[in-house]
C-alpha cells in the first residue's frame, strides 16, 4: 500500500470520536470521513483487503468495511 497517498480509517485518524458522534457529520470529522470514503473507494479490491488485515475494526466499529463495500456497489450502479 503506497505511504504517499495512504489514509488511516477513521478510528484511527480521530480515535477519540466514537463512531456514532455527530462529529462524523460536520466539522473536521466529517470532512476526514469523506476523503476516507472517496480514497478507500478508488482502491482496488485487494488493497481493499489488505486495508482490513492491516487495520481491523475495532469492536464498536464492526461491519463498517462491510457497509462501505454496499454502499459503494450501491453508488457505483447509479
Amino acid at each position: 500500500m503506497a505511504q504517499d497517498d495512504f489514509l488511516p480509517p477513521p478510528w484511527i485518524k480521530y480515535p477519540t470520536i466514537p463512531l456514532r458522534s455527530a462529529a462524523w457529520r460536520m466539522g473536521h470529522g466529517e470532512e476526514y470521513m469523506l476523503d476516507w470514503h472517496q480514497w478507500y473507494g478508488s482502491q482496488s479490491e485487494e488493497l481493499q483487503q489488505r486495508y482490513w488485515i492491516q487495520y481491523p475494526e475495532p469492536e464498536e466499529w464492526m461491519g463498517f468495511y462491510r457497509r462501505i463495500e454496499k454502499q459503494t456497489k450501491t453508488d457505483d450502479r447509479k
